[in-house]
């Protein structure tokens, strides 16, 4: 019931387990063996031209704020997956609040919150060309300036909260 919310969230229409069985691309939940191994191919392959970009403790800071949750509710920063860096119009660095601002043209904070803290178990985004807008000048991202994001790995005992990975 939950991830029929998601889905429905997401995409604005009723999407059930059959249609997301046959394409590939819907937001769906996965076993956390199988959000290990995203965690390894995403730290390990920079084939093609990727960098990995930490978000800095300010910008999570801001996330924080813009979806009204106490400081600390990341255990881990989030890291994205580019070919671009910066914004070409103003060269502000591309990082996950560009990917969480742009979340937040659709969604309420609350149903972020949700899907960032787990409610829904480990979400994989998989939708192949979902826009994504520079948080400094709200200019449309090169669709590979953030075509990955995924929280850092946790050290320790620490457990990531943010159960969410934008991949494709």
């Amino acid at each position: 019931m939950a991830l029929d919310y998601l889905r429905q969230a997401v995409y604005g229409k009723n999407i059930n387990s059959e249609y997301v069985s046959g394409h590939g691309s819907a937001p769906k939940p996965v076993k956390e063996d199988e959000w290990k191994s995203f965690d390894k191919q995403f730290f390990g392959d920079m084939s093609g031209g990727f960098t990995l970009v930490e978000t800095s403790a300010e910008d999570m800071a801001k996330i924080e704020e813009l979806l009204e949750v106490k400081p600390g509710f990341f255990t881990s920063p989030y890291v994205i997956k580019t070919k671009k860096e910066c914004c070409e119009k103003c060269g502000r660095r591309n990082n996950f609040l560009d990917v969480v601002t742009t979340g937040l043209r659709v969604h309420k904070p609350a149903f972020l919150i949700d899907v960032f803290s787990g409610k829904f178990g480990h979400i994989l985004n998989s939708q192949e060309h979902q826009v994504c807008v520079c948080y400094g000048c709200g200019t449309q991202l090169p669709v590979d300036a953030a075509k990955y994001s995924a929280p850092k790995p946790c050290t320790g005992s620490q457990k990531p909260r943010a159960c969410y990975r934008w991949n494709f």
